[in-house]
């Protein structure tokens, strides 16, 4: 959707897509591969028809007066379909009437509508225009304009790209040749009206007709004023290979692709005015020249752990070169680097009581470092190492007891506890498993100096003192409907510690769907022998993917679809819950672990890769949401860039990057 930047649609198109094309005005959108083109209703989202195709698509377009779809294949043919039917209306070789002088397979074609031209691209050749009302050569064009108009030469460097301008009535075409050079021509007169250095591997125009985009090698976006070639922006960037450009339908959004991400921008300066509107009462967008730098992908420094302080306004994360680092929640930007590991081995989990200030950090080499913070008039800052320790197996899980007294680490055969206060870094109790599968420890809500151990479907008291075991040989045993391929992924106290919510996913499977169960914590006593789900909860069970946490009155959580919903106590069954906004799919990377925290006032924060994003007071825009319902959810304000909607309510977003253009993904 336009405004978040969901995914809408997932349509199969059966082998590698080459090209897509919606057509404008028009209900169609189309999908063209190597060997077929398809045909989709894009308010169904229902295939109409597809058609064989004997070579790879090179370039589309439609005809939507004359209900007819436009293709030009690499073997140099046109084809043209009959949009309602799919049927082949025409098949022409426009190569046909040169004999053996134009030969080979072109590399790129454009179409433009206004003109009812095609201008093909072959390697080294000058560029052919020809026309779709007399299945004739138009004319060839090289960089001096028209060939049948200049005396002068033909192209000593090959086209790499072109595209026609969108507007109506347009008769410009640009070109980007190998020798770096884009040039402009006026289609009508034959003219070269204007010539500069870009070194274009990709165009795209805007489908107002005002703005030309051009992508080099070298990752760097250019913005142009079509008419003229007047620089209005540039983002330089380090991560190469720009594959393809393209403009939302308003022209104020531009999207690029490299390597596998998709980013989507939106400047300022696509909002510039026309001429005539200079002396209206709307608000001036400078057209000056701009120029932003983008990180490069390589070279940032990730950030791979989060902890959040609930109560001071900041939070903490580990970094990729093995720094801990203070971030305020206010702005979501890096104040300080509190302390490091070893210079380049990364942290893998933070562990924070904001009681007692005690900040717990992990890196890959299994290296144990407990802090001891002290609030300033600024915030946190170091105030000595109470423990720092190597552990001889890979550790799973770090946890502190409520006084901050004990930490226990967990690893896959044994669970070490420690005494922090101790001048001694050695262990004081070491339990070894022969065999347990994945397991989750947590202090219990209700009486504190008890440890919750969930392996499988049983539970385990242990006490913190001494890690001895409280419940009998076989546990508690959880009942509810939880399946043996699922395995613990969290536990969260919630509802005044009356409720224990534990979210269960397949281990094998990074962000799989969850499933979701909340206990009274009464059950979890030394005498039980099994606990029951609270029924008034069992609704939400298939409708998380994530526990994000508990903010002293909901809990917070992200929902299958993408957004972040919450419920509060309740005293019925209901399946309602609710939804409070939106988060892009590309900030929910499929093969990583979600890192996200909230804050008791309610502030989210959603971390990626090197960016950090909160979203204060998200949690008061509510959109009510049946989990029962399986209409797709109304387009929400998204929580990264600039507003659309009067109605956002997420009112920072808070990237740890330079103030300038930034992406709305990334």
């Amino acid at each position: 959707m336009e405004t978040t930047c969901q995914q809408a649609q997932t349509l199969q198109h059966q082998e590698p897509v080459a090209l897509l094309e919606f057509g404008h005005g028009t209900e169609f959108l189309t999908s063209a591969g190597s060997r077929l083109i398809r045909l989709w209703d894009v308010t169904s989202w229902q295939l109409i028809w597809d058609s064989s195709i004997p070579q790879q698509c090179i370039s589309v377009a439609f005809l939507g007066e004359e209900r007819l779809l436009l293709a030009a294949l690499r073997n140099n043919h046109l084809m043209i379909w009959d949009l309602d039917n799919g049927a082949v209306r025409d098949k022409i070789k426009w190569t046909e009437e040169f004999g053996g002088s134009v030969s080979g397979r072109p590399i790129t074609a454009a179409f433009c509508l206004e003109t009812y031209l095609l201008a093909v691209v072959y390697r080294g050749k000058d560029i052919l225009l020809w026309s779709l009302e007399s299945y004739a050569l138009y004319d060839t064009y090289n960089r001096h304009g028209s060939s049948s108009r200049s005396q002068r030469g033909g192209a000593d460097a090959g086209v790499l790209c072109l595209v026609f301008n969108s507007a109506p009535g347009a008769n410009l075409l640009a070109a980007g040749y190998s020798d770096g050079d884009l040039l402009l021509y006026n289609t009508l007169e034959g003219v070269t009206l204007q010539t500069t250095l870009v070194n274009a591997q990709a165009l795209a125009s805007s489908p107002d007709g005002r703005t030309l985009a051009s992508g080099d090698s070298s990752g760097t976006i250019q913005l142009f004023d079509f008419e003229t070639l007047k620089p209005l922006y540039r983002i330089n960037s380090e991560d190469y290979c720009i594959r393809q450009l393209a403009f939302s339908g308003d022209s104020l959004h531009l999207i690029d692709i490299r390597r596998s991400e998709c980013r989507v921008w939106d400047p300022t300066i696509l909002l510039r005015q026309d001429e005539d509107d200079q002396n209206s009462d709307t608000i001036s967008i400078s057209s000056r020249s701009q120029e932003v730098s983008l990180q490069s992908a390589d070279k940032v420094n990730l950030i791979t752990a989060l902890a959040a302080d609930p109560e001071h306004g900041c939070f903490f994360c580990g970094k990729e070169d093995g720094s801990i680092c203070l971030y305020r929640t206010k702005t979501g930007r890096q104040a300080c680097t509190l302390y490091s590991h070893a210079r380049g081995i990364s942290i893998t989990s933070l562990c924070f009581n904001h009681q007692f200030g005690i900040l717990t950090s992990l890196d890959v080499t299994s290296r144990i470092v407990v802090q001891k913070l002290k609030l300033n008039y600024s915030g946190w800052e170091s105030d000595g190492v109470l423990l720092d320790h190597h552990v001889a197996e890979v550790v799973k899980q770090l946890a502190i007891n409520s006084e901050a007294t004990r930490l226990i680490v967990s690893t896959a055969s044994s669970d070490i506890l420690f005494s922090i206060l101790s001048d001694k870094d050695q262990p004081i109790v070491t339990q070894t498993w022969q065999s347990r599968g994945p397991s989750t420890w947590c202090t219990h809500p209700v009486n504190r100096s008890q440890l919750i151990l969930v392996v499988g479907n049983n539970v385990h008291l242990y006490a913190w003192q001494d890690l001895c075991r409280i419940t009998g040989e076989q546990g508690i045993l959880l009942q509810g409907s939880i399946l043996p391929e699922l395995t613990v992924q969290s536990i969260t106290p919630c509802f005044g510690h009356s409720a224990i919510a534990i979210a269960f996913a397949e281990s094998s499977k990074p962000q799989s769907k969850s499933r979701l169960l909340l206990w009274s914590s009464s059950d979890f006593a030394a005498g039980s022998e099994s606990a029951a789900p609270i029924p008034q909860y069992h609704a939400l069970a298939d409708q998380v993917r994530t526990i994000i946490g508990f903010d002293g009155r909901r809990l917070v959580f992200l929902d299958n679809d993408g957004w972040v919903a919450s419920a509060e106590a309740r005293a019925t069954e209901t399946d309602e819950y609710d939804r409070h906004f939106f988060i892009p799919a590309d900030w929910l990377t499929p093969n990583a672990d979600l890192m996200t925290a909230v804050t008791l006032e309610g502030d989210i924060i959603f971390v990626k890769r090197d960016e950090v994003a909160v979203i204060t007071r998200g949690l008061e825009n509510i959109e009510p949401r049946s989990s029962e319902s399986k209409q797709m959810p109304p387009a929400r304000p998204s929580i990264i860039g600039r507003a659309r909607s009067s109605q956002r309510r997420a009112e920072k977003l808070a990237l740890e990057k330079k103030p300038g253009w930034s992406p709305i993904l990334d």
